[in-house]
């Protein structure tokens, strides 16, 4: 997911349109901050289940904090590049003065946040399942198994569909390059123009 990031801020320069970059990252702010806001109140409210297990209520409180941090994380990055113009955010992102690498990563962060919080509720509610009779194991345990399963499958996915679009770029890349140099080649090592053969024919005459 950082990797991501990176490689988005790596490429901003290619991207003119500042203004429908701007959209789209906020965009994508307040859905996290939609999410955020639900994950730490669902944990806030499994809180209040009576004897919850140990682990499960670490787990669900650690995941109400991280959600918060979260939340705390969007706001700051939508208020405080609120006054920007889009001028000053191209030179921000196009400027060296800032690593790609960790500006990337601190606006991957929120997205990281989310996963981690929704792991650690799927994770807490798994534990305090185990700790209940059989059946009720059985009804809760089957659509929470075919969650994970399908939350899993989607990452799977979702990685080889990253992995192929990062392939077909490099290979666009090289190609780019392969028909750039042999003409860069042949411009570079003629010092003399070139001459056509009915000019030639022309001056023979």
């Amino acid at each position: 997911m950082g990797q991501t990031y990176r490689a988005r801020f790596r490429n901003f320069s290619l991207d003119q349109n500042v203004t429908a970059w701007r959209l789209e990252q906020q965009g994508e702010w307040d859905r996290l901050s939609t999410s955020l806001a639900l994950l730490a109140t669902m944990n806030a409210a499994i809180l209040t289940v009576a004897d919850p297990p140990p682990l499960a209520f670490a787990l669900w409180l650690g995941g109400a904090g991280l959600s918060i941090s979260g939340l705390f994380i969007v706001q700051y990055f939508s208020i405080r590049a609120f006054p920007f113009t889009d001028e000053e955010i191209g030179d921000i992102v196009n400027d060296r003065s800032i690593h790609t690498g960790v500006l990337g990563t601190a606006v991957a962060s929120p997205v990281i946040i989310t996963l981690w919080v929704a792991i650690l509720f799927g994770v807490g509610v798994a534990d305090y399942l185990i700790q209940k009779d059989l059946k009720y194991r059985i009804i809760a345990g089957v659509p929470i198994a075919l969650g994970f399963l399908f939350a899993i499958v989607t990452m799977i996915v979702g990685c080889l569909l990253g992995n192929n679009a990062a392939a077909r770029r490099r290979n666009q890349t090289s190609r780019m390059r392969h028909e750039i140099l042999p003409s860069t080649t042949v411009t570079s090592g003629s010092n003399t123009p070139a001459i056509s053969p009915s000019l030639a024919n022309d001056k023979q005459m």
